[in-house]
C-alpha cells in the first residue's frame, strides 16, 4: 500500500495521460507494478483496490484514536466511501469527530480538525513531581501538533520536569524524566522478597540519589553492610 512517505509531488510541463496531481487519491492504493525512484505514478499502474481503516469496536465522539483501535482491511474501491481515510498512518493525537460503530470505515469527516493536548493548570517548577491535577486539556489545531505533545495524563505518576512551565503552556515529552524518587543521605524502606509469602523490609541509608528504576547502594548503618537495590517508589527500593 502506499503511504504518504511513499510518494511526492513534483513540477512537470508536460504530465502523462493518467498522472495524478494531488496525492491523495494515490494513498492507501496498491501498485500493479514496481516504480522506481522518481518515476511518475500512472492511474493504470494503480489495483482497483484500497485500504481503508475499519474500528474494531464502538467509539464516542472525542475519543483518542490510536492503532490498537483499527484494522487495515483491503476493499475493492469502488465498494468503500468516497470519503473514506486512506492514509497510511493517522494523524498525531487524532480524534474522532462523531460517536461511531464497530465495524464502521473511518472517514475523513470522521476525524475532529483539532485535538486536545495537556497544558499545566498552574505555573510548574522544575523538578515538581508530577500528576494528573496540575495539568488540563486544551484544543489545538491539528498543523500545530508535534510528535512531543501530549493527549493523556496516562504514564505521569513518578516523572518530573526537567524544565519550568508557565501556566496555558503545553507539556511535551520532552519535559518529562524520572521522578527523583530517593535522595541520598535518606532513611528508606529496603525490601528483600517477593509475594506475599516472603518479603522483609529494613531501614536503609541511601548512598546515592535514586530514580524509578534506578540502581543505587545502601547502608546498613548497624552493621556497616552496604546493599544495592532499584528504586521502586517514594522512599522505597527493592533489594538485587
Amino acid at each position: 500500500m502506499l503511504g504518504a512517505a511513499d510518494v511526492e509531488l513534483q513540477p512537470d510541463f508536460a504530465p502523462a495521460a493518467g498522472a495524478f496531481t494531488q496525492r491523495e487519491p494515490v494513498l492507501g492504493r496498491q501498485l500493479k507494478r514496481t516504480l522506481g525512484k522518481g518515476q511518475t505514478v500512472l492511474a493504470q499502474d494503480l489495483d482497483n483496490a484500497m485500504q481503508v481503516l475499519r474500528l474494531k469496536h464502538a467509539m464516542r465522539a472525542a475519543d483518542l484514536l490510536t492503532e490498537a483501535e483499527i484494522d487495515r482491511v483491503t476493499m475493492p474501491r469502488q465498494g468503500a466511501p468516497a470519503s473514506a481515510w486512506q492514509g497510511a498512518a493517522l494523524p498525531l493525537g487524532a480524534r474522532l469527530a462523531r460517536d461511531m460503530q464497530a465495524g464502521q470505515v473511518l472517514q475523513i469527516a470522521d476525524l475532529a480538525e483539532t485535538q486536545e493536548i495537556l497544558v499545566a493548570s498552574a505555573n510548574l517548577t522544575a523538578g515538581q513531581p508530577l500528576n494528573a491535577a496540575l495539568f488540563k486539556l486544551e484544543p489545538i489545531s491539528q498543523d500545530k501538533l508535534t510528535r512531543s505533545h501530549l493527549f493523556s495524563t496516562a504514564g505521569l505518576e513518578g516523572q518530573e520536569l526537567s524544565r519550568a512551565l508557565r501556566a496555558g503552556e503545553a507539556l511535551r515529552s520532552t519535559d518529562l524524566r524520572p521522578a527523583l524518587l530517593i535522595k541520598k543521605g535518606e532513611l528508606v524502606r529496603f525490601s528483600v522478597g517477593k509475594g506475599p509469602d516472603f518479603q522483609v523490609s529494613v531501614r536503609l541509608e541511601a548512598l546515592q540519589d535514586g530514580r524509578l528504576g534506578e540502581q543505587i547502594k545502601f547502608r546498613n548503618n548497624e552493621s556497616g553492610r552496604t546493599l544495592s537495590g532499584v528504586v521502586s517508589g517514594q522512599n522505597a527500593a527493592q533489594g538485587l
